[in-house]
Formats: structure tokens, C-alpha cells, sequence
């Protein structure tokens, strides 16, 4: 049986968000610092930031916590949903 790491699961997570809200979500490796810099950006603001350190013994509890408030943020409506109106 297959189990999906913490980083597969968040990079996935990433990949939704993109996909399916007004929000592009991107994970950047800087290999020269070793880390992944998580970002979710929506119209040139940035509604969330993290970073994981490649090298680190917690990069895995790191990526869960990365990824639960990714989801909280969800589950919260606190990423615009593509298509959404903006009352004026």
C-alpha cells in the first residue's frame, strides 16, 4: 500500500488551489538556501508565506502544518473562489 508524504500531499494541495480558486499558489525550490518557499498570492497580494528547509529532521511535521492551515484557510472561505463577485 502506497502512502503519499506530507511534501506530495501539500504540493497537490498547491496544485487545487491553483486550479480551482482565484489564488495562484506556488512552491518555489531555492536550492543555493535549501528550501521551499510556499506562497499564495491573489491580484499581487500575498495571503499566506511559509518556508520548509530541505535539510531539516521536521521538514515532514512542517509540511503537515504548512498544509492543515492551507486547508483551514479553505475551510475558513478565506481564498477567493474562482468566479466569485465582488459586491460592490
Amino acid at each position: 500500500m502506497s502512502q503519499l508524504s506530507e511534501l506530495q500531499k501539500l504540493f497537490n494541495l498547491i496544485l487545487h488551489i491553483t486550479e480551482s480558486y482565484a489564488a495562484e499558489a506556488d512552491a518555489v525550490i531555492d536550492w543555493d538556501h535549501r528550501k521551499i518557499v510556499i506562497t499564495v498570492d491573489e491580484s499581487g497580494k500575498t495571503l499566506y508565506a511559509a518556508t520548509l528547509e530541505i535539510d531539516s529532521d521536521a521538514v515532514e511535521a512542517k509540511a503537515r502544518l504548512i498544509r492543515h492551515e492551507l486547508e483551514q484557510m479553505i475551510a475558513e472561505c478565506e481564498l477567493p473562489i474562482l468566479g466569485m463577485e465582488v459586491a460592490a
